[in-house]
């Protein structure tokens, strides 16, 4: 016997993975527009989607659902930023004076001095640059954050 069953997202009764998926969605209260992307997704086909399926889709494809919202990917979205906050990270880290460098990446500027006391700035920059292309993107978003 087959049936069709319409509910909405927040309804589904998911399992596993899936579950996990669907109550992050619930509490950030995006299932609405999720559903929207899974109808548009789902429409595709000429078949309607099995519980199956639509509980794989929510546990193995959670960068997916998180980008098709905005987001870097499923991490991003759980932790609340997005691309545009990264690239603002970005950004911000490029404009950074030395003293501003040795504070936010706790490198002692002094460290890069040559035998004669003179500071060797592509050095030390170049060992920032180190360290921030080092960091994850959620510890970049956070480290400009912290220091904004």
């Amino acid at each position: 016997m087959e049936y069709i069953v319409e509910s909405s997202l927040e309804r589904f009764e998911a399992w596993s993975g899936g579950k996990d998926t669907l109550d992050v969605l619930k509490e950030k209260d995006d299932c609405d527009a999720v559903e929207s992307i899974l109808e548009e997704y789902f429409s595709c086909g000429e078949d309607k989607p099995t519980e199956t399926e639509i509980n794989d889709l929510l546990w193995f494809e959670r960068d997916w659902i998180a980008e098709q919202l905005g987001y870097r990917n499923w991490e991003a979205y759980e932790d609340g930023w997005s691309e545009s906050d990264l690239e603002e990270a970005e950004d911000w880290f490029e404009g950074l004076d030395l003293d501003e460098m040795e504070e936010v990446s706790g490198l002692d500027r002094d460290g890069y001095r040559d035998p004669e006391a003179m500071l060797d700035e592509e050095a030390f920059i170049d060992a920032v640059q180190e360290w921030w292309d080092g960091l994850s993107d959620k510890r970049k978003v956070e480290v400009y954050y912290e220091h904004n």
